[in-house]
C-alpha cells in the first residue's frame, strides 16, 4: 500500500504515471450490473486521462461492493483530480473497508482538508484514530462534529469513551441516549456508567432500552454516501432504495423502484406486499389490488402481503373484507401477532368484541413486546369495564418511553378516572404531557393539557 499512499498524496501531478485499470472480471455478476460496469469501463478506455469517467467508475464499482477494484479506480480519479472532496472521502471508505486503516486516514485527512465541515468524514476519521491510539486527536475531530451538528449522538458516545471524568462522561451518555434518537451502544454505555456510581435503578432501564434498541442507531445524513444508492442497479439495490423512499413517505417514487424490483425478479413476494403499501399510501386502491392479485395468483404470498392487503380494507372500512385477508395470512403463519392485532381490529369495529378480546390477547402471548397488541387489549378490557385487566396491560406498556407512551399514558388516565382516582389520572398525565414535549408533539401535548386543567380542579375540589 505505500504506492497507493504516494498516489493519493501525489494527486494530479502531471510526472506520476496513472495506476493500472483493474482487469474486470464481471462473468459472474448480473447482466444488469455487468452492462453498467462495462459501460462505465469503456467511457474510460475511451478517454484514460478524464476525471469524471474514472471517478464514475470507481463509485459504480463501489456501489456494487468490489472495494479493490473501486480502490485501484479511486486512485486513478483522485491522481487526474486532486481537489475533488468526494472522491477523497468514498476512496477513505473502501480503504477502510479495506482494512488499510493509515492509507485510510490519510485519504480522510486530505478530504478533511477540502472540506472540514463534512460530520460523517470526521466522524469516521476520529473512529480510526482511536484504532490507531491517536485519541487526542479523536476528541478534537469529536468536538469538531459537535460544533458542526449539535447533539449527534455518535460523537456524544465517542467523546464521552475518551472522557476521564466520570460526571462529565455521564453527561455526554445521558445526551447521546435520547430517546427521540434511540442508540443502543449509547443505552449500554449510560447502563456501564450508572452501575460504577452504584445508580443501579437507572442502571437497570438503560439496559432495558439497550435490549429494546441494541440494533439501533441515529441517523447521520450523508448526502455523498446516499448519492451512490442510485447508481446500485441490481435487484436488491434497487429494493433497498425503495424501502428508504418508503420510510421516508416519498411513495411514488418508491413504488417506482419496487416496479422495477418486480421487472427483474417476478416472483419477488416482499416487492408485491410494499406495493401494496406505497399504493395504498397513494389512494391508488386498484393498483394495490391488482398487485395483490397477481402476487396471489402467481403462488407467490406471505403473510406480510394478506396483512398489507387487509390494512388497506381497514382503512377502507371494509372490516369483513379485512378479517378475511387477516384470517387468509394466520393460515400461513398463526403465530404472526401483527395478523393477531389486526383481526381484533377488524372483528371489533363489526361487533364481535369476544373474538376481538382473544385475538388481542394471542398477540400478546406471542410477542410480548408488542405495544400496538398491548394497547388493544387495554383499551378493549376498558370499554368492558375490566379496569383492572385493562391496568395490568397499560402499566407493562408504558415502562418505554417513546413517542407512542404519551397517548398509551393519556389511555391509560382515563381508566384512573373510571375508577375515581383522579390523583393517579393526573400522574399519568403530568408524565405524558411531559414526553408529548420532549417527543414534540404539540398537538397532543395541547389536548393533554386541558385535560390536566380539568382533573387538577377535581383534585383541589375536597
Amino acid at each position: 500500500m505505500a504506492l497507493l499512499v504516494m498516489m493519493v498524496g501525489l494527486g494530479g501531478c502531471s510526472d506520476a504515471p496513472l495506476p493500472e485499470l483493474p482487469d474486470l472480471k464481471l462473468a459472474s455478476f448480473d447482466t444488469d450490473v455487468a452492462t453498467d460496469i462495462q459501460s462505465a469501463e469503456a467511457a474510460v478506455l475511451k478517454q484514460p486521462e478524464n476525471p469524471e469517467r474514472n471517478g464514475n467508475l470507481a463509485r459504480l464499482l463501489h456501489t456494487y461492493g468490489q472495494d479493490e477494484w473501486a480502490a485501484a479506480c479511486y486512485m486513478r480519479a483522485r491522481a487526474l483530480s486532486e481537489d475533488d472532496f468526494e472522491l477523497a472521502y468514498l476512496h477513505a471508505i473502501v480503504l477502510a473497508r479495506l482494512g488499510d486503516r493509515e492509507s485510510a486516514v490519510n485519504a480522510f485527512e486530505q478530504a478533511n482538508e477540502l472540506r472540514d465541515d463534512y460530520a460523517p468524514a470526521l466522524l469516521r476519521l476520529a473512529a480510526l484514530k482511536i484504532e490507531l491510539g491517536d485519541n487526542e486527536a479523536a476528541r478534537a475531530l469529536y468536538e469538531r462534529i459537535l460544533d458542526i451538528e449539535p447533539g449527534t449522538s455518535q460523537a456524544l458516545l465517542g467523546l464521552a469513551g475518551l472522557t476521564e471524568t466520570v460526571p462529565e462522561a455521564t453527561s455526554l451518555l445521558e445526551q447521546a441516549a435520547d430517546l427521540r434518537r434511540p442508540f443502543g451502544k449509547a443505552h449500554y454505555a449510560l447502563a456501564t456508567a450508572y452501575r460504577k456510581q452504584g445508580r443501579t435503578g437507572e442502571a437497570d432501564e438503560q439496559l432495558r432500552y439497550f435490549e429494546r434498541y441494541k440494533k439501533r442507531e441515529p441517523a447521520l445524513a450523508d448526502p455523498v454516501l446516499e448519492k451512490m444508492s442510485f447508481l446500485n442497479k441490481s435487484k436488491r439495490g434497487q429494493m433497498n432504495r425503495a424501502l428508504a423512499l418508503l420510510g421516508r413517505g416519498n411513495n411514488e417514487a418508491a413504488a417506482i423502484f419496487f416496479e422495477s424490483v418486480l421487472r427483474k425478479d417476478p416472483g419477488h413476494v416482499p416487492a408485491y406486499s410494499f406495493l401494496i403499501v406505497a399504493y395504498g399510501n397513494l389512494g391508488d386502491y386498484a393498483r394495490a389490488a391488482q398487485r395483490y392479485e397477481t402476487a396471489v395468483e402467481r403462488g407467490d404470498v406471505s403473510a406480510q402481503l394478506h396483512v398489507n392487503m387487509g390494512v388497506l380494507e381497514l382503512t377502507r372500512e371494509r372490516y369483513r373484507d379485512a378479517a378475511a385477508l387477516f384470517r387468509t395470512a394466520l393460515e400461513v403463519d398463526e403465530r404472526y401477532a401483527l395478523a393477531h392485532v389486526y383481526l381484533g381490529a377488524a372483528l371489533e369495529a363489526i361487533g364481535d368484541s369476544d373474538t376481538a378480546l382473544a385475538h388481542y390477547a394471542t398477540a400478546v402471548a406471542l410477542d410480548p413486546d408488542n405495544r400496538q397488541a398491548g394497547h388493544s387489549l387495554a383499551n378493549l378490557k376498558r370499554k368492558r369495564r375490566d379496569y383492572a385487566g385493562a391496568l395490568e396491560q397499560f402499566e407493562r406498556i408504558v415502562e418505554w418511553d417513546d413517542a407512542q407512551t404519551p397517548v398509551y399514558l393519556r389511555d391509560m388516565a382515563t381508566v384512573y378516572e373510571r375508577l375515581d382516582q383522579p390523583s393517579r389520572a393526573l400522574a399519568a398525565l403530568d408524565r405524558a404531557s411531559r414526553l408529548a414535549v420532549h417527543f414534540e408533539l404539540p398537538e397532543l401535548a395541547t389536548a393533554l393539557e386541558r385535560k390536566r386543567n380539568i382533573l387538577r380542579t377535581k383534585v383541589a375540589t375536597p
